[in-house]
């Protein structure tokens, strides 16, 4: 199911010039308050050059800049331009939309079911001893 998903992810997320791992990353900034590599790295569990790469990209389409702090210049601090904020939006929506696209069979009391089994398992990957 998860790669049915992230396909069908991938295809309308060209419609607004991203890829999936450009769309995370400007979630992570966003949305999840990131605003260093590393940070971001370690949030999606990807590697430090991919997400590298990433920013790269993203800066090049001027969807988010990169400073640095007044206490530390060797810091790199990443934050979301108005476009990245407006292209972030649009995103989010078309990851809602495949959603509903891909479990539109499920009605809310299933689909919500899902969510906390979901949840739970990924809860239990994280915190395996």
């Amino acid at each position: 199911m998860s790669r049915v998903y992230e396909r069908q992810l991938d295809m309308q997320l060209r419609r607004v010039l991203l890829n999936r791992l450009e769309f995370k990353v400007l979630a992570a900034i966003g949305l999840d308050g990131c605003a260093t590599p590393s940070g971001i790295a370690d949030l999606l569990a990807v590697e430090k050059a991919a997400i590298s790469r990433a920013l790269r990209s993203l800066e090049k389409a001027g969807l988010t800049r990169i400073g640095s702090t007044e206490r530390d210049q060797r810091l790199r601090v990443i934050s979301l331009t108005p476009l990245g904020s407006e292209r972030l939006v649009q995103a989010i929506d078309i990851a809602v939309g495949t959603q509903r696209r891909i479990f539109r069979e499920l009605n809310a009391t299933e689909f919500a079911h899902l969510g906390e089994l979901l949840s739970k398992l990924r809860f239990a990957h994280l915190h395996k001893p």
